[in-house]
C-alpha cells in the first residue's frame, strides 16, 4: 500500500513538471493529479494547448548557476533513490565509500 502510494505521489509530480514545461500551473496540475489520477491529468494537458512559444528566445543561464542547478539536480536524485530503495528494501541506504 505504501509503495502504490508513492509511486502515485512520484507520478503526480511528474505530470506538475509536465505542466509547467507546458506553460501550465505546477501547483494545480499537481494537486489535480493527486486528487483525480496522474495518468488522466497527463492526458489532459497533452490533449490541451501548450502556452509556451518556442520561437521566443529564452535568457542563457549563467554558468554558476546551470552548475549549481545541477548539483541541486544530483543531490535530489539521489535522495528519491535513497527514499524508495528504503522502501522496497526495509531497510537504509548502504554507505558507498569513494575514498
Amino acid at each position: 500500500m505504501l509503495r502504490m502510494l508513492a509511486l502515485w505521489v512520484l507520478l503526480s509530480v511528474v505530470a506538475g513538471f509536465l505542466a509547467r514545461a507546458r506553460g501550465r500551473s505546477l501547483i494545480t496540475w499537481l494537486l489535480i493529479a493527486l486528487l483525480v489520477s496522474p495518468l488522466i491529468a497527463a492526458v489532459l494537458l497533452l490533449s490541451i494547448r501548450n502556452l509556451v512559444v518556442e520561437d521566443t528566445p529564452q535568457p542563457q543561464p549563467s554558468r554558476k548557476s546551470r552548475f549549481f542547478r545541477n548539483v541541486l539536480n544530483i543531490m535530489m536524485a539521489v535522495a528519491v533513490l535513497g527514499i524508495f530503495y528504503g522502501l522496497f528494501n526495509r531497510g537504509p541506504m548502504p554507505v558507498i565509500k569513494l575514498f
